[in-house]
Formats: structure tokens, sequence, C-alpha cells
């Protein structure tokens, strides 16, 4: 562990003693081409050279290689009144404060060939928390494409799919993993699966460009184990559709045990500098309720699932990000106090007997269930950012928001990022979590942090 630690400090060295990389900060995302005439001649472009010459420049051009490495610190002040601190340090009551450090080194490399491109994208990571060591490393997408034109394409491996228009939920994401709230730009791990697309493209007629991409995800003892809680096949598919001007998908997905979802999502630009976005998911889930005597039982139901922004720039660089989301298959207040009780009635019993057992039970319900972000049913997310301030170059701050509409509770947080050389993001994160008691954010375990990062792009 001290030994990766050491390897990433020197990272960090070596690229400020090196000259600027060129590289691109943007995650090498391999995606359609565009759907005008595909009109490169490779012949053409050749032409003169000799063929080991000729494969010694396609290998240079081909090869594309980007790494990201970040050094962070998570401090956060702990509420001891909150259910959720007693939940997570009732064997350490005097806890004031809880600190993560985080290494982390991120691997990307992409090669062309032809018409097949691989990309693979490695994550290692190591964390120290409450002065214990912990590392890992995930492959996060491992994939191949095959384009033989620019209308249609095949991939399988390990990929992340972006659908939804969304920025900080996307209920139309079937075959990706949730987002993280508190960064929702953050590369996320992808799954292994097959997928396509065919494109079509129209010079007349309010319908410009069709889309069809469908995709198969597996779930086995090997792959894709937190995808389901049983093995079997998925299969679904996106229809993107730009008429009118509007970008339209229309998407589902389905596996052999008949529960399928359905949903859409649309982008349109109402001025040069406003959009307006949305989302709408009819989706099957599995989730528990507690009865009168503590104990739980899990009911199943079909809700729907919505999400509705804005983004806006105005004459002042300043960029606004308004969105709702409602979240059909979310607890409501009786159902969030219920859990609360029941951590009371856990804590009280340790305090009596010194026994925990109750208190893991609801430990585990919390991870899997109560405790996740975008537990309720009705938020609001507002993030605004202001270009270069103050004519201070490179450095945009922000200011955020996360407000839970059915408990009145909220996350209010300032960002700030800093670039002060090539390839090189500083960025500073206050939040705090504001609430009365037994509401979402009253009771996190943490009233507030401080999370400070260091980011090398080369």
């Amino acid at each position: 562990m001290r030994l990766f630690i050491v390897l990433l400090n020197l990272v960090f060295v070596c690229a400020f003693v090196s000259p600027a990389s060129s590289a691109s900060k943007t995650e090498a995302d391999i995606e359609s081409a565009p759907t005008g005439d595909y009109d490169f001649d490779l012949d053409a472009e050749l032409d003169g050279l000799s063929a080991d010459n000729a494969d010694s420049e396609q290998g240079l051009k081909h090869l594309t290689f980007n790494a990201e490495a970040a050094l962070s610190e998570n401090i956060v002040l702990l509420r001891q009144s909150s259910r959720l601190f007693k939940q997570r340090y009732y064997d350490n009551p005097d806890q004031e404060f809880a600190t993560e450090f985080d290494a982390n080194l991120k691997l990307m490399a992409e090669y062309k060939k032809e018409v097949l491109t691989s990309y693979a994208r490695l994550d290692f990571e190591g964390t120290k928390k409450a002065n214990e060591w912990s590392s890992d490393g995930t492959v996060d997408e491992a994939y191949v494409l095959l384009q033989p034109d620019y209308t249609w394409s095949i991939g399988a491996g390990k990929k992340v799919l972006r659908w939804g228009r969304g920025y900080f939920a996307n209920p139309v994401a079937f075959f990706s993993r949730p987002k993280n709230v508190n960064d929702p730009e953050a590369m996320e791990e992808g799954y292994v699966l097959l997928y396509g697309d065919y494109i079509k493209s129209y010079t007349e007629g309010p319908l410009q460009t069709v889309t069809l991409t469908p995709v198969i995800l597996p779930v086995t003892e090997k792959f894709n184990q937190d995808f389901l809680t049983s093995r079997s096949l998925n299969y679904g598919a996106k229809l993107y559709l730009l008429l009118y001007d509007t970008d339209i998908d229309l998407m589902f997905i389905a596996d052999k045990e008949g529960k399928p979802a359905y949903g859409a999502d649309f982008a349109y630009n109402l001025t040069s500098n406003l959009e307006i976005h949305g989302e709408i998911a009819r989706t099957f889930d599995l989730k528990p309720y507690f009865n009168d005597d503590n104990t739980f039982n899990y009911d199943e139901q079909y809700a729907f699932s919505y999400l509705l922004g804005l983004r806006y720039l105005n004459t002042h660089d300043t960029t606004f990000i308004l969105e709702y989301y409602h979240n059909g298959h979310g607890y409501e207040n009786e159902d969030m106090e219920d859990y609360y009780e029941f951590i009371d009635s856990a804590y009280e019993d340790y305090q009596n007997s010194g026994t925990d057992l109750k208190l893991k039970k609801s430990t585990f319900l919390g991870k899997e269930y109560f405790n996740q972000s975008l537990v309720m049913q009705d938020y609001a997310y507002v993030k605004i950012t202001q270009k270069e301030p103050f004519d201070i170059l490179y450095f945009n701050p922000s200011f955020i928001v996360l407000a839970n509409l059915d408990d009145y509770s909220t996350n209010i947080g300032l960002e700030f990022l800093y670039t002060p050389v090539a390839n090189l993001d500083l960025k500073v994160k206050f939040s705090v979590n504001q609430g009365d008691k037994k509401t979402e954010f009253g009771e996190k375990a943490g009233s507030g942090s401080l999370y400070v990062e260091a980011k090398y792009y080369f």
C-alpha cells in the first residue's frame, strides 16, 4: 500500500517537471461517427509513403494514452445526536471527525486499426480510513468496437452507456450505475455487455436522424453480479430521433423474469443559451417496509420516475442548472420515520444489553435501501457556476443545493475549481447538511464536510 502511494507521488512529481502535456482532460468515449458525408480518403492520405512508413505513421496516429492522478482528503464534522451517527459510531460515541484520504490513478488507452477500435480504462485506488489502509483495482471499461462505416457499429466488453439527459440523476439509465449526486460528472464503472448502433440520416423533412442502439447484458457468477439480485439475461434498446430540432430517446429493458421497464427523454434548445430537458421511466423495484412490531416485509411495485430540468447561460458567463426529480420508488416521510425509530430501538437495546445485532441489522438495511442517495420521492437540484469572476483566470466557483422537497432538508455546498497550470485541477468543496430531526439530511452522520482534491491529467 505504501509503495502504491509512493508511486503515485512520483507520478505527480514527474508530471510537473516534464513539458506540459497536450492530452485531453476528457475520457475517451467511442461514439457513433457524425451523420454527414464520410469524405476521408485513406489512400490519398498515404499516397507517396512507403509501406513501412505508412505502417509507422498509422501506429503513431492510432494509439493514444491518457492518465489521471488524484490525491484527495475529505474531512467530515460528525453530528453525534443524529440517528445515522448512532448507527455507525455506536461503539465510539465521542468521535467528532471522520477523515478519508484517497490516492487514485486512472489509466486510459485507445487503439484504432482500420475499422476496429479498442479502449480500456483502469482505476487504481488507495484509501485511508480510521488509520487503516485499503487498496483496490478495477477495470472500469474495456471493450472493442467494430465500425465498418459511419452508419453502423457493434461493440462488446465492459462499457458505460450514458442514457438520459438529466445532470444529477437519470431514471432512464437502465444499463448504468446510479450517479454520485455529490459528483455527477465523475467517471463511472461500466457493465459487461454487447451493443450496437445503426444510424440513418435524412436531408429533407422534420426527421433528421434516427439511431437504433440494441443492448444485451448478461448477469452471471463472473459478470455484472451487482446489476440484479438473480442471474438472468437482460436485453433492451434505445431509439434516438432528431425530430423538429429536438433530441428524443425511447428506451426499454427486459429480462427472462418478465419485468420490463420503459423510458423516454428529450432535450430542446428554446434559445441559443437556454435548454430544457426531461426524462420519464416506468420501472419495477423491490423495497422493504417496517411493520408496527419493528419487523419488515418487502413490497414489489411498478412506479413512474421522472426528471425535468433547465440549463441556462447568461451574458455574464453564469451557468444555471435547475432540475426537479421524482423518485416513484422513494419512501414517504412516515416510512423514513419508521426506519429512524428502528435505529432508536436498536441503539436502546445496545445500551441496555450490549448486543449490537439489531444495530447491525439496521446498518444492513441502511446500506441496501434507506441510506442511499435520493431515497425519498421529491428532490430539487440547483447548481450555479460563474466562469472566472473578477477576471480571475481559470477559476470557476459553484453554488450547489440539493433539497428534499418531502421533509424540507437540504445539502448546501460551495465548490471552487482552479486550474493554475495546464492539466492541473485544484478543487475545494464545503458542504453542510441541514434539516430537522427525522429528516434525510438532518439525520446524516455528518453535519458538514470539507473536500480538497488535486488532480493532474497527462
